[in-house]
């Protein structure tokens, strides 16, 4: 366990130190330039995709969680449903058989 705050801050701050180097796509930064009476609304609308898309996904994996949750809980519900037989096995036997 020590071994990790070790590594872990270490990698942080390179990556912290990375994002200053960080430049947008090439799409992005000509539109942005070619919108140049509005560049507000255009970095808004892909701001919005991205959340549009990160929405997505949370919907989708959601909704998996979800189900496996409901199933889970038929399955426990059906469980409890059936009637657990008493111990069966030395009723076939003979009384003085083992």
């Amino acid at each position: 366990m020590r071994r990790l705050p070790a590594l872990l801050v270490p990698s942080v701050v390179f990556l912290i130190a990375l994002t200053t180097q960080a430049q947008a796509c090439p799409g992005c930064i000509e539109s942005v330039q070619v919108a140049d009476s509005h560049p507000a609304e255009v970095l808004a609308g892909f701001s919005l995709s991205v959340l549009f898309m990160l929405a997505a996904v949370l919907v989708v994996v959601g909704g998996l969680t979800s189900l496996v949750v409901r199933a889970a809980r038929e399955i426990e519900e059906a469980r409890s449903l059936v009637p657990i037989p008493a111990d069966d096995r030395n009723q076939d036997r003979p009384q003085g058989s083992r």
